[in-house]
């Protein structure tokens, strides 16, 4: 991978004219590929890049401030059996979204915070990267899924909530420590863990709050009766998860 901007040295006797002109001749012979401005992959005599998705994000984003979160951060985690066809990165700064290899790159910007919180964002080895991934742990993963502007679908959380009890793919004390910070995400997946009869659900009910009432399912209809216990518009029922 090479970035212009962090291989400084490796172009300083070059003008930046001759630098973009010396890219784009191993652009043309096969020898890069552009994902975006000023950073290339190198791909060898083969003329292909055969990594993984997330190892070609831990070199791309090698020395910023990110964190793979979103669908891809659940597939990584096994809360979900489908790939991705668009990867979601939480970043400090903002940042285009980039499309390359036939998926979109999508950086959003959030809390700086963020990526000093070790129980969030973990930093992990990945076959084929040089250096380690950023990416949000499970546990943050299943509640990213359920709360916010684009929280997915409440049978997608409840696929990702039912792999990750079957897996053992989350933690369930971190899981209610980071729910803390998410009353949304607590109502919905305590609604789940009640239906499954998951001890889960009296610990996630403290953290419900007194707040206003918010849809179950985040992409269901409005018009649905009131469940007080978890302060939500039952738009969804057990039965619909099942089916």
């Amino acid at each position: 991978m090479i970035r212009v901007d962090r291989e400084r040295e490796l172009f300083r006797a070059f003008t930046p004219k001759a630098t973009r002109q010396a890219l784009q001749r191993l652009e043309r012979g096969g020898w890069l590929r552009r994902i975006e401005r000023g950073t290339y992959v190198q791909l060898g005599a083969s003329r292909l890049d055969t990594r993984s998705t997330l190892a070609l994000v831990a070199d791309w984003l090698e020395g910023m401030p990110y964190a793979v979160a979103g669908t891809a951060a659940l597939a990584h985690w096994n809360l979900s059996g489908h790939a991705p066809s668009v990867v979601d990165i939480l970043v400090a700064r903002q940042k285009r979204a980039v499309e390359y290899r036939g998926i979109r790159f999508v950086f959003h910007l959030t809390d700086p915070a963020l990526f000093d919180d070790s129980g969030a964002v973990l930093t992990m080895k990945i076959e084929g990267a040089r250096v380690p991934l950023r990416i949000v742990g499970p546990e943050r993963a299943l509640l990213d899924a359920a709360r916010g502007v684009h929280a997915l679908p409440l049978g997608v959380i409840a696929d990702a909530f039912d792999r990750g009890l079957r897996f053992g793919s989350f933690n369930r004390r971190r899981l209610v420590a980071q729910a803390r910070r998410d009353p949304v995400a607590a109502r919905r997946i305590g609604w789940l863990a009640e239906q499954r009869h998951e001890p889960l659900a009296d610990a996630l009910a403290s953290l419900v709050g007194r707040g206003g009432y918010v849809l179950l399912d985040p992409r269901g209809p409005a018009d649905a009766p009131f469940n007080r216990r978890w302060r939500v518009t039952e738009n969804a029922t057990y039965d619909d998860l099942l089916g």
